[in-house]
Order: structure tokens, then sequence, then C-alpha cells
């Protein structure tokens, strides 16, 4: 009896506490591997070169809450990087192409909700459809994928990416106002309990008098925000606009996105799940490039995270059905 209640014990705390686990014993082979892995300044260029996903996952969470998903986000973040070198390249200021870059945004998010809550599309099948829609006008404007290049980037241009505000990264600032934005959004205002409710039962929170089309189409236009911001950092990282860009966020996004899941207790998407999975993925690649692993082998190890942190939801969702009997 007792061995069985010890092995029961085991397995609950491998499923409640398994990928934090995972996380410790990734950080601590890290640490004794690479000297320069738990420095100041190691840590800080992580926390930058996350930065930029971590802000397009923020606004696919808020869309995986909803109940759907955005994977328009990968082309809005090349259009918006390609909007904003535009303007700087015809002489506009870095306001105006930040807004123009953020109003490519808007237009996505417009368009997917419209179609998600109007016309009643699968959101899959729809933010497919849009991100195809938005990389073929990318490789269109731009000739069959040819970079802008800026002769002489604007200072501020460069500031975005590369400054910093008492020794932080100013990408990393951005990353922290997102989340404290999107925070109080989800947990201090009506609006986040109002998208819970739509992404926990829809037909019931329509019935409860929730306009749940608005709700929605908010939910995908900041999507598409956030991906314009993130775009805009990246512009000003590379120094340029660069087509198809976003395409290396897509994913990581959706899997930090999804990571929230896992470690809430009730099993649906937080901000702070996303923000740990986004780490979580971001100390895994810094920790192989420091050791010099080559890049294949970093696209096998962030795929065998991603099905480790799936079987861990699999396993989590099969226990709260044995639980509820559901």
């Amino acid at each position: 009896m007792k061995s069985k209640f010890s092995s029961m014990s085991i397995k609950n705390l491998l499923l409640n506490y398994g990928v934090y686990l995972a996380f410790l014993i990734v950080c601590v082979a890290f640490s004794l591997l690479s000297p320069a892995f738990l420095t100041t300044a190691n840590l800080l260029d992580l926390l930058r070169q996350i930065s930029i996903v971590t802000v397009v996952a923020f606004g696919m969470t808020l869309v995986i809450i909803s109940g759907g998903i955005d994977l328009s986000t990968g082309a809005v973040v090349g259009i918006a990087g390609l909007a904003l070198t535009t303007v700087l390249e015809k002489g506009g200021g870095l306001l105006v192409g930040c807004l123009v870059a953020l109003l490519f945004g808007v237009l996505f998010g417009v368009i997917n909700g419209t179609l998600v809550t109007r016309a009643n599309m699968n959101p899959f099948i729809v933010t497919i459809a849009t991100l195809l829609i938005g990389n073929s006008l990318q490789i269109v404007y731009t000739r069959g994928g040819l970079p802008i290049y800026l002769m002489i980037p604007p200072k501020n241009f460069m500031f975005i990416a590369h400054g910093r505000v008492g020794g932080i990264p100013v990408p990393v600032i951005i990353l922290l106002m997102i989340f404290g934005l999107y925070y109080l959004l989800l947990q201090r205002s009506s609006y986040g309990r109002y998208l819970y409710a739509i992404g926990s039962n829809i037909d019931a929170s329509e019935l409860s008098g929730i306009k749940y089309r608005k709700i929605v189409t908010f939910a995908y236009i900041l999507s598409g925000i956030s991906a314009a911001l993130a775009g805009i950092v990246l512009s000003s990282r590379v120094m340029s606009g660069q087509p198809l860009a976003g395409e290396a966020y897509l994913l990581d996004a959706i899997g930090a996105s999804f990571m929230g899941t896992i470690i809430s207790k009730v099993g649906r998407p937080s901000l702070l799940g996303t923000m740990f999975g986004s780490l979580f993925i971001g100390v895994m690649m810094n920790g192989l490039t420091l050791l010099n692993v080559v890049f294949y082998w970093q696209e096998f190890a962030k795929g065998f995270l991603i099905l480790f942190i799936l079987l861990i939801w699999a396993l989590q969702k099969a226990q709260r059905e044995v639980v509820t009997g559901k």
C-alpha cells in the first residue's frame, strides 16, 4: 500500500511540476557546462533574444483564451518591418513609420476577427489564409524577396532594439510593458472575464449577454498589434525590412502560448504561462548556442521540448477527466 501511495505521489508530482523540474534541470546542466550561461550579460541577452517571440506570443495567448488561434502573426511581423523601413527610406519619421506598421497589425486583426465571428469561419483556416496572403504580398512588394536596407539608419530607430535604459535592453522594457498592460486587461477588467468565459463556453456566454463578436475581434486586433510591434523591434535589430522574417517566430510563439495551459491548475492559457514557455524555449536555444551545438540539433531539441510539453498536457487532461468523470 505504501509503495502504491508513493508511486501515485511521484506521478502527481511529475504531472503537476514536471515542466518546472525539466526547466530546472536544463538550467543547472547549462550552468555546469558553460560558465558564461549564468552571467548577467548573458541573462540580459537571453531576455533580449526572447523579447520578439514573447510579444507575439502574448497577443496569441489572448486569441487562444477565446478559443481561437492566430497563425497570421508570422506575416504581420514581416509586413510591419517592411512598412516601417519603407517609411524611413522615403524620409518619413520614426513615429509615422511605427504607426503605419501598427495599422497593418490592426488591419489583419480586424479581418481575422470579422471572418471568425461574423462569417463563423474556422479560425485555423482563416488565419492560414491570411498568413499565405500576407506572405505573398511581402514577396510581391519586395520584388521577389529583396530586403529593404537603410543606408543611414536613424539613431532613434537603432535605439529600439539596441538601446538600454538603466542597463536594461529596450526590447526587454517593451516586453514587460506589454505584459503589464495585457495582465491588467485580463485580470483587472471585465474584458478579461468575458474573454475567459467565451473560451470556456461561447454559447453560454452569448446567452448571458456577452457581446462575443466584439470581444473576440478585439483579441485578434491585439494579436495583430503585438505582432506588428514585434516586427518593429525585429526591423530595428537587423536594421532592415526582411520579407518573411516573421516565419521564424510563429511556431515558437504557438509553443510558448500553449505552455500556459500546462502550468495552469485549471488547464487554461495565461500570460505567466506564456512568459515561462518563451523563457524555457529561449534558455534551451541560448544554452545550446553557448555550447556551439549546430542549428539542426537545436531545432531537434526544440521539437523534443514541444512534444514533452504536449505529453504532459495530455496526461494532465486525462487525469482531470478521471477526477471529474467527464
